[in-house]
């Protein structure tokens, strides 16, 4: 028999090998027959064997005639503890096992086969973790014990490993042993994780030793950060349709106002920085961008304005999820969109004291969204997707004439943008939903002319989001939702200058709290060739 460790080799004569040391750092123990003879003795013992290495597997590859013995007195500072390759387990000689808190308070254990041991002893708030094995069932046991287990002190169980073919109602034997093994144990649950799959286990000792009762399946809730993500592009999109409805239509209704001759070219573009309140919180960042072209004609009852728009959206984005039970998930990634539209405005003849207008638009296109994070314990999570966008926006509104070059202007207008769901697979197969965007605003703006070239404008609007939710699911089991839903108020203000009749441009600034805080700056140009 041949004994390899990460610090040397051991083989003795006639098939058998001792191997005895006081303490041992090792990587890979690997238990395997020299002379091929199908008989053989091994004997491995340990006073403390350190895992710094993190994964510490004892390999075996002997045959039901040979004999391995494994004695380790204490095993820490580490990770992962495997037991691989025995075909049964009474060649697993592994005596005692004694789990200490070490570095990480942490000892996984796994087997590819049956493992029995004698005694087992965790303390001093240290956890010994259960990995079950592929496949492992209602009814299944995943250690035996001949001896006694000791968790007083602290001592903890947890498991990991394949759970997938368990389900709520389920009853396992974590560790099998006589009558009396566990004297008590000071926890009534556990919790196991296994991709986006959260299990409670209820604990109980019982005359044939811990039984673990599987009282609910769901979806691990930290997997709420991947639609935090998704949700992240929809706020972004939300911020092109803001443009849209406001730079974008009052600078095409001023392109074209004298463009009976032919269409006049408009531009509008704004830069951001919201935190949206969504159940947690995400903050967006970007740049937004709107080109086009309108033309207007004058009829009986007043002027009519259409006109067609290219759009472009580049941001960036902040995900932040607290948890009660785990700690904070962040995430983090880019968003961006293209499309285009048409828009049309009808303003209706002035009657002394102002004049009613009403204004459409609907645009379309694509949204790119990734996602990133290293907060899920076991797992890099992240995504790249591309869905279909559209939307819409109506307003109704009066334009009052005060006195002076002095206007105010109230409008109510609704805004629906739309983005198409995805499936995708991340660890686990997963599913997001179409998220809708319904948002309803009213609100008031002032102008005030200084010169004939400058005009002063500030204005306020309260705003309701009364749905966007990004729903998930992943193999039937659905994320907890966050959503964009609720009230806004916005305040702006900004400058008007005309320096010829050909050219216009905007400066404005907007303030935002409730659900959505933030600023953002927006410029607006229109001219004519």
């Amino acid at each position: 028999m041949t004994l390899t460790s990460g610090l040397g080799t051991a083989s003795g004569n006639g098939g058998q090998a001792n191997f005895n040391v006081g303490s041992l750092m090792a990587k890979t123990i690997n238990l395997t027959e020299a002379d091929g003879t199908n008989s053989g003795i091994v004997d491995f013992q340990v006073g403390f064997l350190d895992m710094t290495n993190n994964d510490t597997a004892i390999n075996f590859s002997v045959t039901s005639s040979s004999t391995a013995s494994i004695t380790a007195a204490t095993i820490g500072k580490g990770h992962r503890f495997a037991v691989n390759g025995a075909d049964d387990a009474s060649e697993l000689g592994l005596t005692d096992l004694f789990v200490s808190p070490g570095e990480s308070g942490q000892l996984y254990v796994s087997r590819n086969s049956n493992l029995a041991l004698t005694n087992i002893t965790s303390n001093n708030d240290a956890t010994l973790i259960l990995e079950l094995p592929q496949g492992f069932e209602d009814g299944d046991t995943f250690m035996t014990i001949t001896g006694a287990a000791d968790f007083s002190n602290g001592g903890q169980i947890g498991v990991a490993g394949d759970q997938s073919a368990l389900a709520r109602g389920d009853d396992v034997t974590l560790i099998a042993g006589p009558g009396g093994a566990f004297a008590s144990l000071d926890q009534d649950t556990v919790v196991g994780f296994q991709g986006t799959r959260m299990y409670t286990y209820d604990l109980g000792i019982t005359g044939l030793g811990l039984g673990a009762h599987v009282a609910n399946v769901q979806a691990d809730p930290r997997w709420k950060s991947l639609s935090e993500g998704f949700l992240s592009g929809q706020a972004f999109l939300n911020q092109g349709t803001d443009l849209l409805a406001d730079s974008g239509m009052t600078n095409a209704l001023r392109a074209a106002a004298g463009s009976e001759s032919g269409p006049a070219f408009f531009g509008a573009i704004s830069y951001g920085s919201s935190r949206y309140d969504t159940g947690s919180h995400i903050k967006v960042h970007g740049l937004s961008l709107l080109l086009g072209g309108a033309y207007g004609v004058s009829l009986d009852p007043g002027r009519l304005t259409i006109g067609a728009f290219f759009e472009y959206g580049t941001g960036s984005y902040d995900s932040h999820n607290d948890f009660a039970n785990f700690a904070s998930v962040k995430g983090d990634g880019d968003t961006d969109y293209v499309g285009g539209g048409l828009l049309t405005r009808f303003d209706f003849n002035n009657h002394g004291s102002g004049a009613f207008y009403a204004e459409l638009s609907a645009r379309a296109g694509r949204l790119s969204t990734d996602f990133n994070t290293l907060d899920i314990p076991g797992y890099r999570v992240s995504y790249d997707l591309s869905t279909p966008y559209f939307g819409l926006h109506a307003g109704l509104g009066h334009v009052f004439d005060l006195a002076g070059s002095t206007s105010l202007d109230l409008y109510a207008k609704y805004f629906w943008t739309h983005q198409e769901g995805k499936d995708f697979v991340a660890i686990d197969p997963i599913s997001f939903g179409d998220v809708d965007s319904h948002r309803l605003r009213v609100g008031t703006r002032l102008s005030q002319g200084i010169t004939d070239q400058v005009k002063f404008f500030a204005g306020a609007a309260y705003e309701n989001e009364f749905s966007g939710k990004a729903e998930a699911s992943s193999r039937g089991l659905r994320f907890d939702v966050p959503e964009l839903k609720g009230s806004t108020g916005i305040g702006e203000l900004g400058l008007t200058v005309l320096p010829n009749e050909r050219v216009n441009l905007d400066v404005g600034v907007q303030g935002y709290v409730g659900t959505r805080k933030g600023v953002s700056g927006s410029v607006r140009l229109n001219f004519e060739f």
